[in-house]
């Protein structure tokens, strides 16, 4: 990845499914959003309803 900076904004409940696989499955190519991870400047903002399947034990609770 090229980019200086990553912004990614997601909102939504249809949206939690692929927030959970991205930040609590492994990086892998079948989740593509999962590659952000390893970007050194990506910020990632999200509401109560995209975070609403995230484990709270996973540590999420600044999010």
């Amino acid at each position: 990845m090229e980019a200086r900076n990553i912004l990614l904004m997601v909102g939504g409940q249809n949206k939690a499914s692929i927030i959970k696989k991205m930040l609590e499955e492994e990086v892998s190519l079948s989740c593509l959003a999962s590659l952000l991870r390893h970007h050194p400047n990506c910020h990632v903002f999200l509401d109560h309803a995209s975070i609403s399947l995230l484990d709270p034990k996973k540590g999420f609770e600044n999010i």
